[in-house]
């Protein structure tokens, strides 16, 4: 029994907890993402074997906080990280049985005291001669868990059961009593088998969830029964009243800057009335309850407010928080932690490593020679450049910005046909006729190539009409037409080349110039040349109707002045009527050179030669000792910091551009991850110049995928859910946490190979080196990992304020807490019997980036979420990702039978 019980509160069961209560969270996003939220609930999350894991998580921790005497003040910084554990998961506990949240739906002018429950309750009347009686059961009803629903009642002398046999969406009873899915807006339906004493009978329980409950009324044995299932009404003790619904827009465009609801609130007991302007990020708070902007109708005349009562649960979990964020900074500082202990360590020894580099040839495919046309004068392109246009997405932004994101889309690079991206925008309007017989639009698949009956690898825009007929319209209409995920390769690549045709339309054109903003409302759609609308003065009109092509035809017979003049008075033109929501002229300026100089891109190509040249340079140094190393590392260091300042100045430029940190989509992201991982290197170099000869080839890496062609670096405005402070502290502390485990990795590969290369007559000084080289992991991983744990909990303080929830198991917050859960088993490992090994924790921190690649690609470009970036289809997996992961497992195993060659036998063994 004793042995039952330590082995229950040793080390090794809690790691037996962590992978296991892991690998149950990874297979349920893959459940969501195959048959919804509700059956991962069902199955997973909301499971009592699920709970009774936490709880077991939760008594082990408290045992060995115990066992250890963490409670000492010596231990003080690693007694409140593991307390602050015990505080959360207290606090989640409290939010999961006492808290209760909702939607309230209001429309203008009127009143409501009440709100539907976000849970979906199976809802039981019954009524006889002898009485009635009412009950509720939650439940997670979906077709992979149709069983939720068992009840019992006893009415009278009636003994009355209910239980639920099968469950279908948007389903349909069918002749001879079998439901079928009718998908579109019908509502479920749930197969319930009633049984009354000894009689049964199944009947069939209409509903939606997540809206209110459809009355169900059947008649067996003498009872009256009323079934529904849906969001249970939920009572207040006050009101609120909206007053108005206001709704703003970026300029030009649908998409919505903001939202807001003035609402009266009126509690007659309290004697409070009062106005509030509820909108994304602000909240009301009253007797507990929150309320925040979530939704609103189609026609803009109601509002849809998410309801959160937990006060109580959403404190202890602020408190444990506040604890993880004090153990942070004593573990950083105080001399008595691990982290610290570990710094004294790895200065009693130089690390000194190799690697063996794959090199990605990343090889452009350029236009082929054509007979292009003459191309605009360059200094006259670039100020076109700096003229004002209003995008599609509603930014006002540079023509100098379009120009770069309709050839980057057409041509997939940032220049072509020997032009600037000003130029070959300003030609295209110049000559439409030349440039719509030039190939430009790239062509892979074969029935498209056969279609069009093209030779070469792209097609000029007339090539896809004939007599004036599109030749693919019925491939787009048939491609339009299945989901996403029904999309074959043929028309991925036909709604490709679509929008591509689309982008030229608009560019030969001219459509896609909103540069005349309207006189009468400037915030309205700005208007394209020669489409002025009616009642405008005669100037106005004969500015928007013809200024621009008098303009293009200065550019074309090459009076500049009288172009200078043109451009100038549209320009002129902009301020009159625009000048209220213009940026500055200066940011235009500034954005031109942004796209000028292509930083990141450059960036891209240095941080890989200088981290590369490093790397030899390490590589030298360990089979031989020479004394120019130290002088070359210190120049390869400073260029590279160079390299990380100029990074950073990029980063700026971006921020201040768009007006909002640049971590809002995959590409911004990326470049951050590249900018944090330098960064890592630079912050223990004075320890090892490794970790920054390796984060220069990492940033490389994140920059070269940053600008892989499903990425998109284009500028856009946020979604007003993401204009919140905790984006910035959130995303920042979470894509640096990526830079140090990803440092981590790197440094476990290089030991992989350290292992690989072990031989008798090196054994000595190759083991050196990985002890070493293994301290500086352990550095460097418990850094991430506190970054990392930080990071998911302040983006649970955002989620609270902007939804009301600070934890939803969506797909990216649950493998964000599966990357801590791993990471936290890796740094506990030298406390596991079995697994307190140099080849254990590199191994650990090599292959553990796979949780880290799953929470940022897996769910952003794979699996579904309120976090994805992906807008469209996901990416295909590159067949170089299968290679290395090849490599890397036969890397892995010969490294490992390779080490057990000088393992110390056992005595049976002799």
């Amino acid at each position: 029994m004793n042995k039952i019980v330590r082995f229950l509160f040793s080390m090794s069961f809690m790691g037996i907890i962590v992978i296991l209560l892991a690998l149950s969270m990874a297979v349920a996003t893959f459940v969501e993402n195959r048959n919804g939220t509700t059956a991962s609930q069902a199955l997973i999350y909301q499971s009592w074997w699920f709970e009774l894991g936490i709880m077991l998580a939760f008594v082990n921790i408290l045992a060995n906080i115990i066992r250890m005497k963490l409670y000492k003040l010596k231990k003080l910084p690693i007694f409140l990280f593991h307390c602050a554990f015990l505080v959360i998961i207290l606090g989640a506990a409290l939010t999961r049985y006492v808290g209760k949240e909702g939607i309230m739906h209001i429309r203008e002018g009127e009143s409501t005291g009440a709100y539907l429950s976000a849970e979906t309750f199976f809802y039981v009347k019954a009524e006889s001669g002898s009485g009635s009686l009412e009950k509720y059961q939650k439940v997670y009803l979906s077709p992979a868990s149709s069983r939720e629903v068992r009840m019992k009642l006893s009415l009278g002398e009636n003994r009355i059961r209910i239980r639920s046999v099968n469950y279908v969406e948007g389903g349909q009873l069918q002749k001879g009593g079998q439901m079928e899915s009718m998908g579109g807006n019908h509502p479920d339906v749930a197969q319930v088998k009633v049984s009354i004493n000894n009689s049964s009978e199944e009947v069939m329980v209409r509903g939606i969830q997540r809206s209110g409950f459809m009355q169900n009324e059947f008649e067996i044995s003498g009872i009256k029964l009323t079934l529904a299932f849906g969001s249970r009404p939920m009572e207040l003790p006050f009101k609120l009243t909206l007053n108005d619904f206001q709704l703003d827009r970026y300029p030009g465009s649908n998409s919505p800057s903001s939202f807001a609801s003035e609402v009266t609130l009126v509690d007659t007991k309290n004697q409070v009335t009062k106005p509030y302007r509820i909108f994304m990020n602000n909240i009301l708070t009253h007797r507990g309850y929150r309320f925040y902007q979530s939704s609103y109708d189609m026609d803009e005349q109601g509002t849809v407010l998410s309801v959160n009562h937990d006060g109580l649960g959403t404190s202890v979990t602020y408190t444990g928080y506040f604890l993880m964020i004090v153990f942070i900074i004593l573990a950083f500082f105080a001399p008595g932690s691990r982290f610290k202990r570990l710094l004294k360590e790895s200065r009693k020894g130089a690390v000194v490593s190799a690697v063996a580099i794959l090199l990605l040839m990343v090889s452009n495919l350029s236009l082929s020679a054509q007979n292009y046309p003459k191309a605009p004068d360059a200094r006259e392109a670039r100020e076109f450049g700096k003229i004002w246009v209003l995008g599609s997405e509603g930014r006002i932004k540079p023509v100098s910005s379009l120009s770069q994101e309709m050839v980057r889309k057409v041509f997939g690079e940032n220049s072509a046909a020997g032009m600037t991206a000003e130029q070959l925008s300003l030609s295209m309007l110049i000559e439409p006729d030349k440039w719509a017989n030039i190939p430009m639009i790239e062509v892979k698949n074969s029935t498209l190539v056969n279609t069009i009956n093209v030779n070469g690898k792209r097609a000029s825009y007339n090539d896809f009409f004939r007599e004036g007929r599109y030749v693919m319209a019925a491939m787009v209409n048939e491609a339009y037409v299945k989901k996403p995920n029904q999309r074959n390769g043929l028309d991925k690549s036909v709604i490709k080349i679509d929008e591509a045709l689309n982008i030229v339309y608009m560019g030969l054109t001219g459509q896609l110039l909103q540069i005349f903003p309207d006189p009468i409302d400037p915030k309205a759609k700005w208007h394209v040349p020669a489409n002025a609308p009616a009642g405008l003065s005669q100037q106005d009109s004969l500015m928007i109707h013809a200024s621009f092509a008098t303009y293009l035809d200065a550019v074309r017979t090459g009076d500049l002045a009288q172009a200078l003049l043109l451009r100038k008075g549209i320009q002129n033109f902009q301020s009159k009527y625009g000048s209220a929501i213009i940026p500055a002229q200066g940011k235009a300026r500034l954005e031109v050179l942004y796209n000028k100089t292509l930083i990141f891109e450059r960036l891209t190509i240095f941080y890989a030669l200088i981290g590369l040249l490093f790397l030899i340079v390490q590589i030298w140094s360990l089979f031989k000792v020479v004394k120019w190393h130290g002088q070359v590392s210190k120049i390869f260091g400073f260029l590279l910091f160079g390299g990380w300042l100029l990074h950073t100045f990029g980063l700026g430029m971006r921020w201040y551009i768009s007006g909002h940190a640049p971590m809002s989509n995959g590409y911004e992201s990326m470049i951050f991850v590249a900018w944090g991982t330098l960064l890592a290197g630079l912050l223990v170099v004075r320890r090892s110049m490794l970790p920054l000869a390796l984060t220069g080839v990492l940033a490389a890496l994140a920059l070269l995928v940053a600008h892989m062609s499903w990425m998109n670096p284009q500028i856009t405005p946020l979604v007003p859910v993401l204009k919140s402070v905790w984006l910035t502290i959130h995303v920042a502390i979470i894509m640096t946490s990526y830079s140090f485990l990803g440092l981590g990795a790197l440094i476990g590969l290089i030991a992989m190979i350290l292992f690989v290369s072990k031989t008798k007559k090196n054994q000595a000084l190759v083991s050196g080196h990985i002890r070493h080289l293994t301290r500086l992991n352990q550095i460097v991983l418990i850094a991430g990992l506190y970054l990392i744990t930080i990071g998911c909990f302040l983006g649970a303080i955002w989620a609270n304020q902007s939804w009301g929830r600070y934890w939803g198991w969506d797909p990216k917050e649950t493998w964000c807490l599966i990357t801590i859960l791993v990471y936290s088993f890796v740094t506990h490992m030298h406390h596991i019997k079995g697994f307190d090994t140099d080849f254990s924790f590199n191994f650990g921190a090599l292959m553990g980036f796979g949780a880290v690649l799953m929470t940022y690609f897996g769910v952003n470009y794979f699996l579904g979420g309120m976090h994805s970036y992906a807008g469209g289809d996901a990416p295909a997996m590159p067949v170089g990702v299968y290679v290395a992961l090849i490599v890397l497992v036969a890397l892995v195993y010969i490294a490992y039978f390779n080490e057990l060659r000088f393992q110390p036998k056992k005595k049976s063994d002799v």
